[in-house]
């Protein structure tokens, strides 16, 4: 047991729960598109989210005046110029797949445009919109659900089910949404005591408790109108969703959940979704 902890809070420290749980939600949406893709644009995707998390990463423990106060960015600090050297390493290694490999050519540039709007969005928010930073959740939780959905959605050929496809990529954004909040609402002490930015700077933790609940609210009624409604092909897509939004939902109301045990049972659950491969 305590091996698997060790695990898991590896993982969770180097972003590699996140990049499983892209893999998990591109291939979400494959099986909800009925379509076929690349099967290396899955490592090119958990690539680039690992990227862009540990370029996150790096930038706030180099920027922490003293020591960082979170476990990831304390490890991000210690061993900077390693994790540093590890991501040049992997943005080179996926240009190089990107490139070299003739079925994910496609990709190279909406992959690119993404990422590069993601990187000046980023370095907006640090250098010069800090006031805009109350957006940074929402602002991720686009280009997350993007990401995922992006070479599904190129490669998908049946344009009978773009209504279904858009409630889904809705939902799914509204899912990673409250995630993130819900980790800016563990966060919030040691987000302050670092100096980092989040919606905690427009307003309080007590009115971000009331929008997730609401957020939450809305979304498991959304799920559960879709299980009513549409097809019973698409139950175990809204299925999947609702479970892993009532996760959020009890771990959120949990007052003695700890934080670093919360924050890997949150990313774990987006694991789920690979589940789809045995249906």
């Amino acid at each position: 047991m305590d091996s698997i902890r060790k695990i898991l809070k590896f993982g969770n420290v180097l972003s590699l729960d996140v990049a499983l749980g892209a893999m998990a939600g591109m291939l979400f949406f494959v099986d909800l598109l009925n379509t076929a893709i690349p099967a290396a644009s899955y490592m090119l995707l958990a690539m680039a989210v690992w990227s862009v998390y540990t370029l996150d990463h790096l930038w706030d423990a180099r920027s922490t005046g003293g020591k960082a106060h979170t476990n990831r960015h304390f490890f991000h600090q210690k061993n900077f110029k390693k994790i540093a050297s590890i991501w040049v390493v992997v943005i080179l290694a996926g240009l190089m797949m990107a490139i070299g490999t003739a079925e994910l050519r496609v990709l190279l540039v909406p992959g690119l445009l993404i990422g590069g709007l993601m990187m000046v969005w980023m370095a907006f928010i640090r250098l010069i919109g800090r006031n805009m930073v109350s957006s940074k959740e929402f602002s991720t939780a686009v280009f997350y659900v993007v990401g995922i959905v992006l070479v599904p959605y190129l490669y998908w050929e049946n344009e009978h089910s773009q209504s279904v496809f858009r409630i889904f990529a809705l939902e799914y954004l509204l899912l990673a949404w409250i995630n993130l909040l819900i980790l800016s609402y563990l966060d919030k002490e040691s987000d302050q005591e670092d100096g980092f930015g989040s919606i905690l700077t427009l307003i309080s933790p007590g009115v971000l408790k009331k929008l997730i609940i609401a957020l939450s609210a809305v979304s498991v009624l959304g799920l559960i109108v879709q299980l009513v409604f549409l097809d019973s092909y698409y139950h175990i897509h809204s299925g999947i969703l609702l479970v892993i939004l009532l996760i959020h939902v009890l771990i959120f109301l949990d007052p003695n959940q700890d934080k670093e045990i919360a924050r890997q049972k949150l990313e774990a659950s987006f694991l789920l979704p690979f589940f789809l491969v045995f249906f």
